[in-house]
């Protein structure tokens, strides 16, 4: 993903009590992923963790019709 792609998409860092929920989309080091589980960033680096995919940093996403093709 090019770096000015990221800039236009990345939101605010989200701290391991932020709310996460099924389906939604967040930046994980810098790569897209869609929750798919309901609860905290928290749960979903653990989630990364057992599956030996640490992720250092999280970030909120926002949604940008120019690239639609990435949120679905």
């Amino acid at each position: 993903m090019s770096p000015e792609l990221l800039e236009r998409i990345r939101g605010e860092m989200l701290d391991d009590d932020y709310p996460v929920f099924e389906g939604y989309i967040y930046l994980a080091d810098n790569e897209i992923i869609r929750s798919s589980i309901k609860g905290t960033i928290g749960d979903i680096r653990k989630d990364f963790e057992r599956k030996r995919k640490p992720v250092t940093f999280f970030n909120g996403v926002h949604y940008d019709p120019e690239i639609d093709y990435l949120f679905t």
